[in-house]
């Protein structure tokens, strides 16, 4: 007896001090200003980090200006130091530790001989400024790598234009080596800016626009207008499809929303962060079972929204504008980061000039939308709060939809907004190919890009769930489709998954293919992710896991009583810790392996 008790403490020693190797191992650190850095920050070293040129200034009256904006999925700062600029020659190198802040802009200023500022996210070069005609600015590594680029160009670039364009191209910094794929520069006035309009970058003309509201170093507010594309190209917009295959059966996955162009703007100051307001007034009407649900507005209300009209060209009718995704609930108190999504399913452009979005009957102002807004076919535009000045509440409102007549065409109504989720339109193909469209909570928010698809099936799982890099198990359907299934532990806890999804017993599930989202991310991952940048491919015919039900005849606890079940509390505690061995030795039935 007593061997074993030492035996067992040695064991809870090792996996305890093995837990603390694993959680905190690391890159060393370094302590500045009181936040702790990477040794060797690097972005392509951060999965999900982001350093882009988000506008570029090159026809200002005083002195031309670029801006960049630096993105730490985890708030590590990043060092500038060696990164360079550069046109036709390098232009601008910093030299000395320069540290971004994640989430904050910063400016590069032509025409200025003061020293680089990182307090005031100021960058100087006594350069004249940029080309007006045909050009490229880009952002170097210390290695010279290509890290982000945009161009311009008029119709008649020089042999040496050309040539600078097809190097961007051979050092992967552009998407084309031709001039005409970059924006045309006689359409960008005097202090007009270009303005990138997507963070996932693309290397291409579809992440930039031109925008009057200029804000040098400061953050985007979104509106939408249509992307100033050279004359000598053309764009297309295309709806985006996907398809799941097996041997016996394809099935098409059309996604909810089609391929978006979600132009931004910017506003001419940073909003104030204003408290939310708390909705205490019923909407008048109805909630649409359909987004193109029609519905008529009482007189007294056309008449009000009439004289919220500004000074706009009447826009465009049409029965193709719906409200596809809303963000009401945003992971801080402050508005400014809700935002409306609105989607064009039709197969022409339509100016949204004096349409209106609304929130509840007597809640804010109504959103006039200006003329200067077309919504391209089967786009999508993103709307934030600090350029509608509506505020959605997080416990129960509306979203309304007013054509130019002040028609309402759609209203969408919610309760209790979970935090960081948004409420969005989705397509559910069943088991038997017919759809079905709802409204839901999806805690993957899509602005501006389709919402993914739905599958709901019924099967049988295969083995046990495997607990790698992703947590899976494989899932075949009564007509013999196979699946891998992925789930992560904010759905359901490891040891608890363990027990539930047994092999050959009955499911029903509600799942998103692959190609429509990220995959989860566990916690090893999260672990290992800054070590190990290369990333797994997903098994062919991936579905990410949003809600099941066990439907044999032995089923687990409902998800409701997982708090009380050991499974969910193993799951909660660390391997080796006083507390997981004391709720081991409670519940002796449970056999870890």
């Amino acid at each position: 007896m007593k061997n074993k008790n030492i035996i067992k403490k040695f064991r809870t020693f090792v996996l305890g001090m093995l837990f603390l190797v694993e959680t905190y191992a690391g890159a060393p650190t370094y302590a500045q200003a009181g936040v702790e850095i990477a040794a060797t920050p690097e972005v392509f070293n951060e999965p999900g980090a982001k350093l882009l040129i988000t506008e570029v200034n090159f026809k200002n009256k005083t002195a031309d200006w670029v801006e960049l904006y630096y993105e730490s999925p985890t708030g590590k700062p990043f060092d500038l130091n060696n990164f360079q600029f550069k046109d036709d020659n390098v232009f601008k190198k910093i030299s000395g530790n320069y540290w971004l802040t994640s989430k904050e802009y910063y400016l590069l200023q032509f025409k200025n001989a003061d020293p680089d500022n990182q307090s005031t996210r100021l960058l100087n070069t006594t350069r004249t400024g940029l080309t007006g005609t045909t050009e490229q600015i880009i952002l170097l590594d210390p290695n010279g790598k290509d890290i982000d680029a945009v161009c311009w160009a008029s119709a008649t670039p020089t042999a040496d234009e050309i040539k600078d364009m097809d190097e961007l191209f051979q050092n992967e910094g552009w998407l084309s080596a031709t001039p005409s794929s970059c924006f045309d520069s006689a359409k960008v006035s005097t202090n007009q800016s270009l303005i990138r309009i997507n963070l996932e970058d693309t290397n291409s003309i579809k992440d930039w626009s031109v925008t009057d509201d200029i804000t040098p170093g400061q953050s985007n507010d979104i509106i939408s207008a249509s992307p100033a594309v050279n004359t000598n190209t053309t764009a297309s917009q295309t709806s985006t499809t996907t398809q799941t295959s097996t041997s016996k059966m394809t099935t098409s996955i059309t996604s909810a929303k089609p391929a978006s162009t979600t132009t931004t703007l910017k506003s001419s100051t940073k909003p104030s962060p204003t408290s939310k307001k708390t909705s205490t007034t019923k909407s008048s009407t109805t909630k649409s079972t359909s987004p193109k649900t029609t519905t008529s507005t009482t007189t007294a209300k056309k008449s009000s929204l009439k004289s919220a009209k500004l000074n706009y060209k009447n826009g465009d009718l049409s029965q193709n504008i719906i409200i596809s995704e809303i963000y009401p609930h945003a992971a801080t108190d402050d508005r400014t980061n809700e935002w409306i999504e609105l989607t064009n399913t039709g197969d022409k452009d339509v100016n949204l000039g004096n349409w209106q979005l609304d929130d509840q009957e007597g809640g804010s102002k109504p959103y006039v939308i200006p003329n200067t807004s077309t919504l391209v076919a089967k786009s999508s535009i993103l709307i934030k709060a600090p350029a509608s000045k509506l505020s959605l509440s997080n416990t129960k409102d509306s979203v309304r939809l007013f054509d130019p007549t002040g028609k309402l065409l759609q209203t969408v109504d919610y309760e209790e907004a979970p935090k960081e989720q948004s409420y969005a339109w989705i397509i559910i193909v069943q088991s038997d190919n017919s759809t079905r469209e709802q409204w839901i909570w999806e805690n993957n928010p899509t602005p501006g890009k389709p919402n993914p698809t739905y599958l709901e099936l019924t099967g049988t799982i295969m083995d046990e769930p495997n607990f790698g890099q992703t947590y899976t198990f494989p899932l075949q359907t009564a007509d013999g489709l196979e699946y891998t299934v992925i789930f992560d532990e904010t759905l359901i806890a490891g040891p608890l998954a363990k027990a539930t999804f047994l092999k050959e017993a009955q499911i029903k599930i509600l799942a998103v293919a692959a190609q429509d989202q990220q995959a989860p991310t566990t916690s090893s991952q999260q672990i290992t992710s800054a070590t190990n940048s290369s990333e797994q491919p997903l098994p062919q015919n991936s579905l990410f896991l949003k809600k099941y039900e066990m439907t044999g005849s032995s089923q687990p606890p409902p998800l409701s009583d997982q708090s009380s079940s050991p499974w969910y509390l193993l799951g909660l505690l660390p391997p080796g810790s006083a507390g997981f061995w004391f709720v081991l030795k409670k519940f002796k039935k449970i056999v870890v392996k």
